[in-house]
């Protein structure tokens, strides 16, 4: 015997939402529209962040060049 083939959905498995539902829907499809929105500026802000952060730790390190320098300097002195 012959399994019965798979069938896709049918156009009565459709039905057009309920004015409750499509609200619903539309209120979802906002607020995925803002949570995009705010990971985009999120991510654009983190980028900046870290650039600044790099900057930041690149004039650290060479502050502590200049301030080991100086000291070596003052025990040559001593």
């Amino acid at each position: 015997m012959a399994k019965p083939q798979a069938q896709g959905p049918r156009a009565e498995d459709f039905r057009v939402p309920s004015p409750e539902v499509a609200e619903r829907f539309s209120e979802l499809e906002r607020r995925v529209e803002a949570a995009i929105e705010l990971i985009t500026r999120l991510r654009h802000e983190n980028r900046e962040l870290a650039r600044r952060l790099a900057e930041v730790e690149r004039k650290r390190k060479q502050a502590a060049e200049r301030i080991d320098s100086v000291l070596d300097k003052i025990d040559t002195l001593n």
